[in-house]
């Protein structure tokens, strides 16, 4: 057949699959459809051989598929590990509350019967480095010391204060040990634990404001009334309205009678408190030895 008869050479139609790339149409494609997606197909070809992020991570797992199971066993270990662990403490805690809430139900049941130190040791030795342990460890030292074992209740808040050093009763452990050591005559030791408390701002730690009063009744006794004064000054005007407030105030008015001369000087951080007689009641174990 003549070129002619066929037409011109760029109408001409190729069969398809007649040596030509396909483009998945039905039909014949023209010379120039096939030849512009041959070009087209070629450069697809050059693009598609150059790495992907995608692809280059696929090959590292690919060639890393032991290890990355190995880890995979690791962390679901340690997770379980984790787990359990922390089911385990919280458990712990729930006993050790549990056991110290048994010993110590003789004083909420009987007014007459107060629990004996052994039975909150038991409890503090069980349950070591816990809350409830630390608080059965510090009521034991309480309970010595009431039971007239003033060395053992020493060596009980001494442990307290090097093994619970974040609890939250590290103020009151401070001040049953210096307590302890007034009672046993060690009264500058004493001081030096009520002075650390003191140290503390007294509008938010009821401990530091009977520290201050303490310091004030000792400071009193060795001659020093200045002291006392500023001592007795301070709780008064940090709660002026409370049971400690009023001792502070009594105390203060008892030494401005018995030495007059104090009462000219000016008094530290304003002036004086007016000094008023109440009759208020304050707890004998937080302000008397």
């Amino acid at each position: 057949m003549k070129d002619s008869e066929q037409g011109p050479i760029k109408n001409r139609v190729v069969p398809k699959g007649a040596g030509l790339p396909q483009v998945g149409r039905v039909g014949f494609l023209t010379c120039h459809e096939a030849i512009t997606f041959g070009d087209c197909a070629i450069t697809m070809a050059s693009t598609a051989t150059e790495p992907t992020w995608w692809i280059e991570a696929y090959a590292w797992a690919e060639t890393r598929k032991r290890q990355l199971l190995w880890g995979l066993i690791g962390l679901l270990v340690l997770g379980l590990g984790v787990s359990y662990y922390l089911y385990w403490r919280g458990q712990r805690r729930i006993e050790a509350a549990w056991a110290l809430s048994e010993a110590a139900a003789p004083a909420l049941t009987a007014r007459d019967q107060a629990p004996r130190a052994s039975a909150y040791l038991a409890v503090a030795e069980r349950f070591p480095r816990t809350q409830a342990g630390g608080h059965a460890l510090l009521l034991a030292a309480t309970a010595l010391q009431q039971e007239g074992d003033l060395a053992g209740a020493q060596v009980r808040f001494e442990q307290f204060l090097r093994e619970h050093r974040g609890s939250p009763l590290f103020p009151q452990a401070i001040f049953g040990l210096a307590t302890l050591l007034e009672l046993q005559g060690r009264t500058n030791e004493a001081m030096e634990r009520y002075e650390s408390l003191a140290e503390r701002r007294v509008e938010m730690d009821p401990v530091a404001l009977v520290a201050r009063l303490r310091l004030g009744r000792l400071s009193e006794a060795r001659g020093e009334w200045e002291r006392a004064r500023r001592h007795y000054e301070e709780v008064a005007r940090a709660v002026p309205m409370s049971s400690i407030g009023g001792e502070a105030r009594l105390a203060l008015q008892s030494l401005l009678e018995t030495h007059p001369e104090l009462a000219e000087a000016p008094a530290s951080g304003g002036p004086n408190p007016q000094p008023v007689l109440t009759n208020a009641a304050v707890s004998p174990a937080m302000t008397t030895p």
